[in-house]
């Protein structure tokens, strides 16, 4: 007798959205049915699937699940305070106006740094001008 797995609901926010995350130990058949029977998204940075909150409605992904999954959904009795204090603190608005010195960007191009890597050493440079701005 094979017991069913967990799925375990939470609130959270991903690319400024409140989302639900949707975490269970991988398994193949759960996974199918999210890519096909859900509006559902996999984010490679969370490492987990996830529902933008105004589109999840519990009574029809209740009814998808059941049969398949026990269904823990305790965390989204929450409020989005704490999960929203958090990204308060997190602007990073700065970023647009702050100039980088002449040519740094050309030399991380000449030292073949992918763009990703551009990417991040701008921004955490700008980070730094602007902690030190004064």
């Amino acid at each position: 007798m094979s017991s069913k797995p967990n799925i375990t609901l939470k609130k959270d926010i991903h690319r400024k959205q409140n989302v639900i995350r949707i975490e269970f130990e991988y398994n193949s058949k759960l996974n199918y049915l999210l890519k096909t029977a859900t509006h559902a998204k996999w984010s490679r940075t969370r490492n987990c699937w996830y529902l933008v909150e105004d589109n999840f409605e519990m009574n029809p992904f209740f009814k998808i699940f059941k049969n398949h999954v026990y269904i823990d959904y305790s965390a989204l009795r929450r409020s989005f305070e704490i999960v929203n204090q958090k990204s308060k603190d997190n602007d990073y608005s700065f970023r647009s106006q702050t100039e980088l010195p002449k040519g740094y960007r050309e030399i991380l191009k000449q030292k073949r740094y992918s763009e990703n890597t551009i990417r991040s050493y701008t921004a955490y440079f700008k980070d730094f001008v602007h902690y030190f701005r004064d």
